[in-house]
Parts: C-alpha cells; structure tokens; sequence
C-alpha cells in the first residue's frame, strides 16, 4: 500500500487493485478484438472479387508486354 499524505490528510492506495483493473482490462480488450464474426459477409466477398480481377488484368498487361 502506498500512502500518502496530502493536506494533513493520508491518503492511501493498494497497487494490487490497480494491477487487478489493469489485467481485467487487457484480458477484455483481448477477447473482444479476438471475436471477430468468421463469416464474410458481401463487402468483403465483393471487395475481394475486384481484388482478383485487378491481379487478372495485371497479369494480362504483364504477358502483354512481354
């Protein structure tokens, strides 16, 4: 426990609980970036329907110029 004393008044701190709150946090912030939905849904099917025709279009330019 740290104490201090402020003003004539001590004032006191148990670093346990702080550590506590500090675990609890991080082990939250932990499981909620981890709980990503495993399903695409249909922006990402799109988005990656472009993405293969853009490397397709890439590939013709390139076999073009050869």
């Amino acid at each position: 426990m740290i104490v201090l004393k402020v003003g004539g008044t001590v004032v006191g701190s148990d670093l346990g609980e702080l550590r506590n709150a500090v675990i609890v946090l991080a082990l939250s912030s932990v499981a909620f970036a981890t709980s990503a939905c495993p399903e695409k849904g249909p922006a990402q099917k799109a988005g990656e329907k472009i993405d293969k025709a853009v490397d397709k279009t890439k590939d013709a330019a390139q076999d073009a110029t050869k």
